[in-house]
């Protein structure tokens, strides 16, 4: 009897062991399930606003090493990158990475600003994207022509010397001016300039959804490590358990 007892102890002690680790992990499952509905969820509107924070974090960035732009001119170029998406229909994301690389070229506030209006205006004719045509824009200040020369012939009239000036910003504003807002006033430019706003949004709700998570994974890190924790302390216990628990039944 007093062997069968302890058998009928030892079964009971490791059932009610089993059934510990089996609820723990249940409850382990649960937490990760919650933490993965809530960023399936939210993760577009984030990610939205993720490409805008990292937009406006690289332009301060660049702008610590310009001495012609400070806290209050990044602030202005962040504003004109909004206007220029309002009027010529280019996500104010997109203008604000060419404005942050233009910073970094050590150019000022105003050259920022006409190259970026000459350059939106430029690709809305098809000849080369925004970023092509911000590149191929700024290299004219060091009097080369490059590969815009090729595509626009009338800036190989210019000198160096008018090159170096802002001369080449200036003929083509003069020759291209109006070209992004119309395209943006069409019926396929309305339809861009409402995704945009959309997307302007989307960047707003994932700007508060992303402080939330950001919260969300500050106070679950200790509990995923103590869980982790908890798997190499007892891992091996519970390998030897299910492993043996046929025999033990």
């Amino acid at each position: 009897a007093g062997v069968k007892g302890l058998a009928e102890d030892s079964q009971t002690a490791t059932s009610k062991m089993v059934a510990g680790y089996l609820k723990t992990a249940a409850a382990i499952y649960g937490i990760s399930k919650a933490f993965q509905q809530v960023k399936k969820q939210t993760s577009e509107y984030i990610k939205a606003f993720e490409i805008q924070e990292k937009a406006e974090i690289r332009q301060a960035a660049a702008a610590r090493n310009n001495p012609y732009i400070n806290g209050e001119a990044v602030r202005g170029l962040n504003e004109y990158a909004s206007a220029l998406q309002d009027t010529m229909g280019v996500g104010d994301e997109a203008i604000i990475q060419q404005q942050a690389w233009l910073t970094t070229l050590q150019f000022t506030e105003d050259q920022i600003r006409d190259v970026m209006a000459a350059a939106i205006d430029l690709s809305a004719t098809g000849i080369m994207s925004l970023e092509g045509a911000v590149r191929n824009i700024s290299k004219t200040f060091s009097g080369l022509t490059g590969e815009l020369g090729e595509a626009l012939p009338m800036l190989r009239e210019l000198t160096a010397e008018e090159l170096k000036a802002g001369a080449a910003v200036d003929l083509i504003a003069a020759q291209y001016e109006g070209i992004a807002e119309a395209v943006r006033n069409s019926i396929s430019g309305r339809r861009n300039a409402f995704r945009l706003m959309i997307g302007d949004v989307q960047e707003q709700i994932g700007e508060v959804f992303g402080a939330m998570q950001a919260t969300m994974m500050e106070k679950l890190t200790p509990v995923f490590e103590g869980i982790g924790q908890w798997f190499e302390d007892n891992g091996p216990r519970i390998y030897a358990i299910f492993t043996n628990l046929p025999d033990i039944i």
